[in-house]
């Protein structure tokens, strides 16, 4: 696809920085930034209270989590309701980074070899005529368009990518069709119609993270329209990554998940591969089992 189709885009970062980091500005020197919003230090109670997030989500706050979609600390809600902030600032595509994001040089031009490809498949009549439909109602012809070029949105350098083990192939060099949990939001691009689709699908309470959010949406669709599923397109694992996260402690998520990504490049095994969740929590329970099997045999050889 000829790249000079693609329409003009939207670069936005999420941050609670004034400016994007150097490695951001040194690909997108035009960058504009998106004040987060910073619900770190928020009573769960009151966004309970609120309906900013369902019974779920507070009970998971407050009382712990037992799966890693689930929400453990309101700074997940604050990524969530920011992404939903970005979404409503403009009509043009989005490309949405994190401020953690460290983008490839290669990045732009797959980006608009990505739009190029939307904006010819947008060109066929019953795209366009369902583009100018209600959101939900352009999933009629989903299932064709995503035979082709249309999608909604393109995730970059996902940190863990089960999904991609059962993605459908599509027909996009790189990229595969979600069909299950992806890991990561830190570079999406949003297609025109995917940017109104997404910001329609994520009003409401909060139930999940994100990630686990448009993962659901892609696989199951909308609660009320099955149908109309989020068309959702991740960058397969074997080259470079378009987009990685820097390493760091993450600002969104409860130290006590013993399958928690809490230094992406550090922690996450290659991508593609399963996250092994039963094998990181059995060595857990492992290593307690022995800590406590110590304490006999010490107060015996202490006598």
């Amino acid at each position: 696809m000829d790249p000079s189709w693609a329409p003009p885009f939207d670069v936005r970062v999420i941050s609670m920085q004034p400016e994007a980091s150097a490695a951001i500005r040194s690909v997108f020197p035009g960058v504009r930034v998106v004040a987060a919003t910073d619900l770190r230090g928020a009573d769960p109670r009151v966004l309970h209270e609120g309906g900013v997030i369902t019974d779920e989500v507070f009970e998971t706050i407050t009382h712990g989590r037992k799966y890693h979609h689930e929400i453990s600390t309101c700074g997940g809600v604050g990524l969530w309701a920011s992404v939903v902030a970005a979404l409503g600032q403009g009509r043009q595509p989005l490309l949405l980074l994190e401020e953690d994001c460290i983008p490839s040089p290669e990045l732009p031009s797959v980006v608009r070899r990505l739009l190029a490809a939307a904006e010819q498949a947008a060109a066929e009549p019953a795209a366009v005529a369902a583009v100018a439909a209600e959101p939900a109602a352009a999933a009629s012809t989903a299932e064709t368009a995503a035979e082709g070029g249309a999608f909604d949105l393109a995730v970059f350098g996902p940190i863990r990518v089960d999904a991609l083990l059962h993605a459908r192939a599509s027909a996009h060099s790189g990229f595969g069709w979600c069909d299950s949990y992806f890991w990561g939001t830190h570079a999406v691009l949003y297609s025109i119609v995917g940017r109104t689709r997404a910001r329609a699908m994520l009003r409401g309470p909060v139930d999940v993270q994100l990630d686990a959010k448009l993962s659901r949406l892609a696989v199951y669709g909308p609660p009320g329209d099955r149908a109309a599923r989020l068309r959702v397109l991740l960058q397969r694992p074997g080259g470079r990554d378009l987009a990685r996260q820097a390493d760091h402690q993450s600002a969104i998520q409860a130290g006590d998940c013993a399958i928690c990504d809490m230094r992406p490049q550090g922690d996450a095994p290659p991508r593609g591969e399963p996250a092994e969740g039963p094998r990181g929590v059995f060595g857990v329970i492992g290593g307690a089992a022995l800590f406590i099997a110590r304490i006999p045999i010490q107060l015996f050889t202490r006598r």
